[in-house]
C-alpha cells in the first residue's frame, strides 16, 4: 500500500496530538515518534518542545481524509506501546477521532487491544484491510 505524504502543516499536528494522548512521554513513546518521523513524515521535530493542540485545532488544521485516520491510527498505537492503554489515553482518542470526523472503528480496535482483546483487534483489522 502506497501512503499519500502528509504535508508539513500536518505533521506536526499529528504529533502534537498524539503527544497529548500519551500524557507524560514514556521513553518508548518518544523513540516511536521520533521514528514516525524519520521514516514515515520525513520530519526531525523537538518532541519534547511540541506544545499541546487540542481536538478542534487539530480538526481545523488537518483536512479531512486519510491523514485525519493515519493520525488516530497513530494515537491508538502510541497509547498501546507502553504496554496498556489507561481508560483516559482512550477517552482522549475517542475526543480526538470524534472532532477529526474518522470512523469509531479505528478508536474501537484500539479499545480492543487495551483490554488485551487481540482475536477481536485482529477481526476489526482484517474487516478494513
Amino acid at each position: 500500500m502506497k501512503l499519500n505524504p502528509i504535508s508539513s502543516e500536518v505533521a506536526p499536528a499529528g504529533l502534537r496530538a498524539i503527544k497529548v494522548v500519551c500524557g507524560d512521554l514514556t521513553p518508548l513513546e518518544v523513540d516511536f515518534m521520533d521514528g514516525v518521523q524519520r521514516h514515515i513524515l520525513g520530519t526531525s521535530f523537538d518532541i519534547a518542545s511540541l506544545e499541546p493542540i487540542d481536538a478542534t485545532e487539530l480538526a481545523r488544521l488537518v483536512p479531512p481524509g486519510e491523514a485525519r485516520e493515519r493520525i488516530v491510527g497513530g494515537m491508538v498505537i502510541a497509547a498501546c506501546m507502553d504496554g496498556e492503554a489507561s481508560p483516559e489515553e482512550l477517552r482522549s482518542v475517542e475526543a480526538f477521532a470524534h472532532a477529526l470526523e474518522v470512523a469509531p472503528a479505528i478508536s474501537k480496535t484500539g479499545q480492543h487491544l487495551a483490554n488485551e482483546q487481540f482475536v477481536l483487534a485482529r477481526i476489526d483489522i482484517a474487516r478494513r484491510a
